[in-house]
């Protein structure tokens, strides 16, 4: 894990990744290109591990896109890791409209 915080007594592991939103060397890169990934690109990898871990702390990652996907491309994506990595699920606690169109930082829990 990237990050290990103890909170009230409770531990906390946060999974750390960066996403580039946009176009790169000819390829468009959105929230559902890697939500739907299951090498390290991905966060499958990744939720795996947190998974493995004490179901008694708060497990989650924190994704830094670059740029911000627009709200639905954010849903969108969330929605094709439901369908394609079930009984994985994940809960968004940040929402795109909150922050600048230059970059978004993407809570997500680890259920």
């Amino acid at each position: 894990m990237d990050l290990y915080l103890t909170i009230a007594g409770q531990p906390h592991w946060v999974e750390l990744k960066h996403w580039l939103i946009g176009h790169q060397r000819g390829v468009r890169w959105s929230p559902s290109s890697y939500f739907g990934d299951p090498t390290s690109v991905g966060i499958s990898p990744d939720v795996e591990k947190l998974k493995a871990l004490d179901a008694s702390g708060e497990r989650g990652l924190l994704i830094l896109m670059t740029a911000n996907p627009d709200p639905q491309a954010w849903r969108d994506g969330l929605d094709k890791f439901h369908a394609k990595f079930a009984p994985r699920m994940l809960r968004s606690h940040s929402d795109p409209t909150d922050f600048p169109t230059s970059y978004f930082l993407g809570l997500l829990e680890v259920l």
